[in-house]
């Protein structure tokens, strides 16, 4: 029976989202054992602490000065591209050391940070599995793009383009959508939810996305303002309040 491992790491909420809703899906099929890590953990409460609210901080608070930096990691050859990933690599989550105990079948990473750890932690070791990336985000920003892992899984077909513009491989990238949790397939009582959020019979209701509101003024990709260069072509989609 497989044993797979996914990791995620705890920037935001939806990289861990999407790792909870693939245990699930695995559990269903019949899956012996599926380990849920956060890559955070294996690295220094300070790295921890300065990774996940840095993001929040430039995101939430800064959105241009945040949408500059992912512009400027968003050029190949980028040089600061490449001092951000050695500094996680060095001074962050360098390797899982967990994995030989572990021993998956399969390592399935939903952020970008685990998966030079993982490739890190099996130099040199006679264990090996595959490694499969699913993109989280709806563009492909070269942090995402590993060209020698076993299969990418994105959203759309232009995060794949960007990630084979980035150097993936067409045959590794495929387009699979966003994990969700299986439950929301599950068929639901809409009069019984009517009645539960007495909404009445003829009420009309919608679900919002809670990030649209959030990035009305902005691209959900790079945050760029609307309107403006974007550097990775997502406000192309129309972003309402």
């Amino acid at each position: 029976m497989a044993k797979i491992l996914i990791l995620h790491a705890t920037v935001g909420t939806g990289h861990k989202t999407a790792a909870l809703a693939l245990e699930q899906a695995f559990l269903q099929t019949g899956v012996e054992k599926v380990w849920v890590q956060d890559t955070l953990d294996y690295g220094s409460g300070l790295f921890r602490r300065l990774y996940a609210n840095l993001y929040i901080e430039l995101s939430e608070k800064t959105p241009e000065l945040w949408g500059f930096a992912y512009r400027e990691t968003n050029r190949e050859q980028s040089r600061l591209q490449n001092e951000l990933r050695t500094l996680y690599s060095r001074m962050g989550v360098y390797k899982i050391d967990e994995l030989q105990l572990l021993r998956p079948n399969a390592i399935i990473c939903t952020h970008f940070l685990p998966i030079d750890a993982v490739q890190n932690s099996l130099i040199g070791s006679p264990f090996r599995a595959p490694i499969y990336c699913v993109v989280t985000d709806y563009v492909g920003h070269p942090f995402w793009a590993h060209p020698d892992v076993t299969g990418t899984f994105v959203g759309n077909e232009m995060t794949r383009d960007m990630l084979v513009d980035h150097g993936v491989a067409a045959d590794r990238v495929h387009i699979s959508g966003i994990p969700v949790n299986p439950a929301i397939a599950r068929p639901k009582d809409a009069a019984q939810i009517r009645q539960d959020r007495d909404l009445g019979d003829k009420a009309r209701s919608w679900s919002l996305p809670a990030e649209i509101r959030r990035w009305s003024t902005h691209c959900a990709g790079c945050m760029a303002p609307i309107g403006s260069h974007c550097a990775c072509s997502a406000s192309s989609t129309t972003w309402t309040t």
